[in-house]
């Protein structure tokens, strides 16, 4: 009987989604949730948005940075936790928003400035630049994972 690890279990879980139906969640309650304004983020929030709410695997892979040690975190496996961790906060919210007091949203935007200061201020930015620093940074940050975890990991 082959034993994975929590890490390998979430790899194979990103390699196999579950279907995901968004919709379903919509005509439960008529509206997505929202995300505070943090101060001139509505450029992040629309990234994070649609982020969050595409159908398939990419809020759901996330959890594999949870299996990255503290002591060898990096800012881009801390980006992909805090996303995790949004995605979560975000996911059991039935309509309303998450508020500004939200931890989950101030540490990802604490996280993306981590990586590039020009979001850690309250400047209105790019929301196509916001989008690509994102997804280099958590595809650098699941490289990392996959070389922590080893080649048993990736071959599943």
């Amino acid at each position: 009987v082959l034993e994975l690890t929590p890490a390998q279990e979430a790899i194979v879980a990103w390699r196999n989604p579950a279907p995901h139906d968004i919709k379903e969640e919509v005509r439960e309650t008529g509206t997505l949730p929202g995300l505070a304004n943090l101060g001139n983020t509505c450029f992040a929030n629309s990234v994070l948005q649609c982020l969050l709410n595409t159908p398939g695997w990419f809020p759901e892979a996330c959890v594999a940075f949870s299996h990255f040690e503290d002591s060898t975190q990096s800012r881009k496996a801390a980006l992909g936790r805090s996303f995790q961790n949004l995605a979560l906060e975000y996911g059991s919210l039935s309509g309303g928003s998450l508020q500004k007091s939200n931890s989950a949203l101030r540490n990802l935007k604490d996280a993306i400035a981590e990586i590039d200061p020009q979001y850690a201020g309250c400047q209105q930015q790019d929301a196509y630049e916001f989008l690509g620093c994102m997804l280099e940074s958590l595809e650098e940050g699941f490289g990392a994972l996959f070389r922590d975890l080893g080649p048993a990991a990736a071959d599943g």
